[in-house]
């Protein structure tokens, strides 16, 4: 069951990060250089700070008592704490740096010729952004799926303050792993971990791959 929750989260997660990624990389495109670095300063704070401190804040900011929160429990009929939303979440928040930063340093390697020529021609700018910058860009776009999809498969910190570990609706493989270990249920363990080394081998043999083809 924890690996479903797992592969689960992570593929709805990723898909969230992947057009999130995009969306702020357009909004970006289209202001001043300041906001442009603003926006890219916000979106990779939470590759330096700490897991836990990362769910504290979504705590408070998603908490019971909190605005959104009592929003979310309103529209929903229930609370976002300990939810499988909630793991998503988490996995979201730590899967959307590395696909932003992935997608954006690909794109901002694209030749400006190109993009200059296909402006003289008359396309505009989402024209651009999607048939050109993008498909020039796919080894660094598929990479950065990867690797957010790798990141949020390994999420322990930001999911336990904010999800808990709830057998069977937010229980994933590392907290699974964890509750193995504090239980005293090493073979389960072992099992688990042998599952999410594999998986990740597999994941970071496909990106050596890419950046292979890619220079």
């Amino acid at each position: 069951m924890a690996v479903i929750i797992s592969l689960q989260t992570v593929t709805l997660a990723t898909l969230i990060a992947f057009f999130l990624s995009l969306l702020l990389i357009w909004i970006s495109s289209s202001k001043s250089k300041i906001f442009s670095i603003s926006i890219d300063f916000i979106v990779t704070i939470p590759i330096f700070i700490p897991p836990t401190i990362l769910g504290f804040y979504l705590l408070q900011i998603m908490g019971k008592n909190s605005l959104p929160g009592k929003l979310y429990s309103l529209l929903f009929g229930k609370t976002f704490i300990f939810s499988f939303q909630a793991v998503v979440a988490a996995a979201t928040l730590a899967s959307l740096p590395f696909i932003f930063k992935s997608i954006k340093s690909f794109l901002d390697s694209v030749d400006r010729s190109i993009i200059s020529a296909a402006e003289i021609s008359g396309a505009s700018r989402w024209q651009i952004f999607i048939f050109i910058l993008l498909p020039l860009s796919r080894q660094g776009v598929l990479g950065g799926i990867l690797l957010g999809f790798l990141r949020g498969l390994g999420e322990f910190g930001i999911t336990m303050m904010v999800a808990g570990n709830i057998k069977g609706i937010t229980r994933t493989v590392p907290l699974a792993i964890w509750d193995s270990v504090v239980s005293g249920n090493t073979q389960t363990a072992y099992l688990y971990s042998t599952i999410l080394g594999v998986i990740s081998i597999f994941i970071i043999i496909i990106i050596k791959f890419l950046e292979k083809e890619t220079f």
